[in-house]
């Protein structure tokens, strides 16, 4: 279409559409115009006048010979162009042409062609589909609705007049036809329903309602519509829609309802009856209890006792199974009603376990109790059922376990906010299959399993019931022969932090020997003992502890399991007795027998402490206490610890040592041990103004650098204090900190602080300093020096060797996680965590000599107290430095 000025993408249109100037001539054409007449590309051409044009036309679509009629076809053709805003249906062959002409301002004509012929196929089909569609909703016995709301006129069509049993009377309805069959109390809703469809963006909704048949009755309906179009101000203008009938829908809905509420009844009645029997029986089987009891009091001959004894324990056990039956009755009646109560949870449960150490001694099974140190002192449950749940659990897992061990554990999830309870055992396990069916009524995993160990199988029911009103859910996990874990987990309300268990400051890393051949016993004994501060070592039989004390002759207490196979706790007891070496050490037996130990027997080979399993943290400390009381404390070394004596001091001072580190609390702690002193340790400055407040204290050693409040901020509030104190008193503190710049001791000193100790701090440099603050001497000794060899480094700090292994495995444990948070604060730049991780992380560096890693981060907290940013280096610098250390760490390990 070389002469065309139209845009070639216009030929793309499926329209003919052609241009002519003022003077009528051809301009500009697009190429449908030779696809709807052909025959025309020979002749049209950019010039070509409107009347040559149509002359041309004529003679290409109209074949006639009849020259005037040509003529004058072409003339009505031309007169018609000329015509603003004209418009024409036109047939030319098989095709129907929409032909529409305009005048441009400027005096031309723009003429537009549109084959209509596809369009007339799309309507017949689509009045088809129409067709179609009433036709199956006739079939089908749906209703179709279309009301006009502006002119209030409703159509519908046969099968919805015939739902309602009505006649056609016209074809176009008001809304007044519905509306007068509407129930009354479906009227106002469905209104609200149409209003609030009408102020959304065409809406689909829906609503069961009720209509008037024409046979008096109403019959359900499902009314379901969409808003069609809606006016220019946001009206409601056509909405369409279906009608349903649900008549028979509604009625077996109502038949289930029904059918469920008595079955419930049914339910109900038969728990009701079952409680009353219940307590009927109960009442005169325990007169039968309380009687057979009476008689056994009295003078018997062997066969009346044998009987009456066989009818106690026959009428017990049956009482047992009533009880179950009345639980489980309540239960399912919903008659149980909750007490909740504030208790001590650890003596609770104690209570609990104690009464089943006979059946568990009679079985040789370990009977045990793991209560996490986090768990809080009090609890909020009702002790009733939450007993009822544990004794069951716990009950079920010895009749279960032939050999092995029995564990309640309690643990806290500070994330959930809830206690997690769990009774795991070594018994026979039960198969994934019957796992459910267990918690069902009167089941147990199979029957053989019932006639063997007996029960009603009503004990898990009940349990998984009452753990679920309590606020938890009852699970299990098991294996055929590994056992089975019954676990629940219940809401721990909001309450005040209960104090942690205080110990004494003689228990800091004593050395405690426990023997005990059960791997949990030892476990859980051995965190008891760490949570008071002792340092247990732990022997699993009577060899391995004999060999402890020839390597390590100083335990100055040792806790012995009384039943231990090969050698039990009284024969090692006798034989650490007869060796002088061992007559210092104070002997704590555990024992899990149901008979009381023989008092005197133990007193004659030297044991005079006594405890039954499981043991209570409480009850260890008391009779640790009490144990140590009866122990003088050794004046000097063991052969083979060190060949000086230890600096003691002449006076015992009562110290308070405030210190966020874990490494360097146990590092002081060992000191002023050794020292002969007394102190309380708090974890940041506010805890130390609160122990200023109830209690006087002749030495504060704080910390510069703690959580919360600083050592500094908490030093000059404490110098406020005592400026408006009266009658005036100066409390000595003296400052410990991983600062050892020029300069430091001076500022120290300057904000109010009477000494300074900079770390690594040795026995030796923490005597000298306490006795110069005390004395106000003028002299400061000077740091030890740092070594690299395990042992040169266990003389320096006075420390043994097992505490010096404990202290670096503690600091190879926090250094990867200390690494990673410094790395990402150099990252981010962020100069307030680089300080602090940096000073956390040289503090206890610099307790073991790392002096490349303290220089290090010695200089990374100070250019971030000076808020200048990191040199780009110091990521990589770091990483190489800790790799260092790490490596240096495992030769001072293996040299200890």
């Amino acid at each position: 279409m070389p002469d065309s000025l139209l845009p070639k993408a216009l030929d793309s249109l499926r329209a003919a559409m052609l241009m002519y100037d003022d003077q009528e001539r051809l301009v500009a054409w697009n190429q449908q115009v030779v696809r709807f007449y052909p025959g025309m590309e020979h002749c049209i051409h950019t010039g070509m006048t409107l009347t040559a044009l149509a002359e041309a036309f004529i003679a290409t679509v109209y074949m006639t010979e009849n020259a005037q009629s040509r003529q004058a076809m072409a003339d009505n053709l031309v007169s018609r162009c000329r015509l603003d805003n004209h418009s024409e249906m036109r047939r030319i062959g098989n095709r129907q042409v929409f032909v529409q002409h305009n005048r441009t301002p400027d005096g031309g004509i723009v003429s537009l062609h549109i084959d209509m012929s596809g369009f007339t196929m799309i309507n017949e089909s689509r009045q088809q589909l129409h067709a179609d569609f009433v036709l199956a909703a006739e079939s089908t016995q749906i209703g179709i609705w279309d009301w006009q709301q502006q002119h209030d006129l409703l159509q519908v069509n046969d099968a919805l007049l015939n739902m309602l049993g009505y006649p056609r009377e016209t074809w176009h309805y008001s809304a007044s036809f519905l509306d007068t069959l509407l129930h009354p109390d479906d009227r106002e809703p469905l209104q609200q329903l149409f209003a609030s469809a009408s102020n959304q963006q065409l809406p689909v909704f829906e609503r069961e309602i009720r209509l008037l048949h024409r046979n008096g009755n109403y019959r359900w309906m499902l009314l379901s519509g969409q808003v069609a179009s809606v006016t220019v101000d946001g009206g409601t203008e056509r909405v369409i829609g279906t009608l349903q009938d649900i008549t028979k829908r509604k009625e077996a809905e109502q038949l289930s309802l029904q059918a469920v509420a008595a079955a419930r009844g049914a339910n109900e009645a038969k728990s009701a009856f079952l409680a009353n029997m219940s307590h009927e029986i109960r009442t005169p089987m325990n007169g039968i209890l309380g009687m057979t009891q009476l008689c056994l009091d009295t003078r018997l001959t062997a066969e009346q006792r044998e009987y009456m004894t066989l009818v106690y324990h026959s009428a017990h056990t049956l009482l047992r199974i009533i009880n179950d039956i009345l639980d489980y009755s309540k239960i399912e009646a919903g008659k149980i009603e909750l007490d909740e109560e504030t208790f001590e949870i650890r003596p609770f449960l104690h209570a609990i376990m104690r009464p089943l150490m006979p059946a568990a001694s009679e079985k040789n099974i370990e009977l045990l109790l793991n209560v996490a140190p986090e768990v809080p002192q009090t609890f909020v449950a009702d002790t009733v059922r939450l007993r009822q749940i544990l004794t069951n659990l716990v009950s079920n897992a010895l009749k279960f376990t032939h050999q092995g061990e029995v564990e309640l554990a309690v643990k806290r999830d500070a994330a959930t906010h809830r206690l997690h309870f769990r009774v795991r055992d070594t018994g026979i396990g039960i198969p994934l299959e019957k796992q459910q069916l267990i918690f069902e009524s009167f089941s147990q995993a199979d029957t053989s399993t019932t006639r063997k160990y007996g029960g009603t199988g009503l004990g898990l029911t009940i349990s998984a019931r009452l753990a679920e009103r309590l606020g938890g859910e009852l699970k299990v996990q098991s294996e055929p022969g590994s056992g089975s874990v019954f676990s629940f987990s219940l809401p721990l309300p909001a309450q005040d932090a209960a104090d942690a268990l205080k110990t004494s400051p003689r228990l800091a890393q004593l050395p405690v020997l426990v023997v005990d051949d059960n791997a949990t016993n030892r476990h859980l004994m051995s965190d008891m003992l760490r949570n008071m501060g002792l340092l247990p070592a732990l022997a699993a039989s009577a060899a391995d502890a004999l060999a402890l004390l020839q390597t390590h002759p100083v335990y100055p207490l040792i806790l012995l399991d009384a039943q231990m196979p090969d050698k039990d706790g009284i024969a090692l007891a006798l034989e650490i007795r007869a060796n002088p070496a061992f007559r210092s050490s104070q002997i704590i037996m555990l024992s899990s027998m149901s008979r009381s130990m023989d008092a005197e027997q133990l007193s004659r080979i030297g044991v005079n402490y006594f405890l039954g399993k499981p043991v209570d943290q409480r009850e260890l400390y008391e009779v640790i206490l009490a144990a140590l009381n009866n122990q003088p404390r050794p004046a000097a070394d063991h052969p083979g610890e060190r060949t000086e004596p230890p600096q003691t001091a002449a006076t015992s001072l009562r110290i308070l040592l405030a210190e966020d580190n874990l490494v360097n609390q146990k590092l002081a702690a060992h000191f002023l041990t050794r020292l002969g002193h007394e102190f309380a340790i708090v974890g940041n400055g506010i805890d130390a103004l609160t122990q200023l407040q109830h209690a006087r204290w002749d030495l504060i050693l704080m910390d510069l650098q703690m959580p919360e409040l600083d050592g500094e901020q908490a030093t000059r509030l404490i110098r406020e204090r005592e400026a408006v104190a009266s009658p005036p008193r100066h409390q000595r503190i003296i400052a410990m900190t991983a600062h050892a710049m020029k300069g430091d001791e001076e500022y120290c000193l300057q904000i109010g602080f009477d000494g300074y100790i900079a770390k690594p701090v040795s026995q030796e440099a923490l005597h000298s300093e306490i006795q110069r603050v005390m004395a106000l001497p003028e002299a400061t000794p000077p740091a030890a020096p740092p070594v690299s060899d395990g042992a040169a480094l266990a003389q320096q700090l006075g420390l043994e060797a097992t505490l010096l292994q404990e202290l670096l495995t503690l600091f190879a444990g926090s250094l990867p996680d200390l690494h990673a948070q410094l790395t990402l604060a150099l990252q981010d730049a962020d100069n307030e965590r680089i300080r602090r991780i940096s000073h956390k992380l040289r503090g206890e560096a610099s307790i073991f000599g790392f002096n490349a890693l303290t220089q290090f981060l010695q200089q990374l907290e100070e250019q971030a107290r000076q808020h200048q940013p990191p040199d780009r280096d110091a990521v990589s610098r770091l990483a190489a430095l800790a790799q260092q250390v790490r490596l240096q760490l495992e030769r001072l390990q293996e040299d200890v």
